[in-house]
């Protein structure tokens, strides 16, 4: 994710998922992309596919994982040997694995 795409996202929303906090609000309100009127409101996480918050997850390089935020096309996971990840949905197919299973 370029640093384009960050900035019309709520920067209180996107630190506290970066950091693995929860963030249940939408848009807070006070930061300046929130006042500026440019920060989305969050779709909202009918279904959350194979990667919902708090899941283990294993990646091919990276191993053994918790996925610590989701928005609509990223999660951001907690890997246990390199830190913090976050990684679009569209490209995760091969290298991430639901639960902590299967080969890597």
């Amino acid at each position: 994710m370029s640093t384009r795409d960050r900035s019309r996202w709520c920067r209180r929303r996107f630190l506290l998922a970066y950091f693995g906090e929860p963030y249940a609000a939408g848009a807070c309100g006070s930061c300046d992309t929130c006042r500026d009127g440019g920060a989305p409101e969050p779709a909202p996480a009918a279904d959350e596919g194979p990667f919902p918050v708090g899941a283990k997850v294993k990646h091919k390089t990276w191993g053994q994982g918790t996925v610590m935020g989701r928005e609509p096309d990223r999660i951001t996971v907690l890997f246990d040997s390199v830190g913090y990840k976050t990684l679009a949905l569209s490209a995760v197919d091969h290298v991430l694995t639901p639960g902590g299973d299967g080969p890597g």
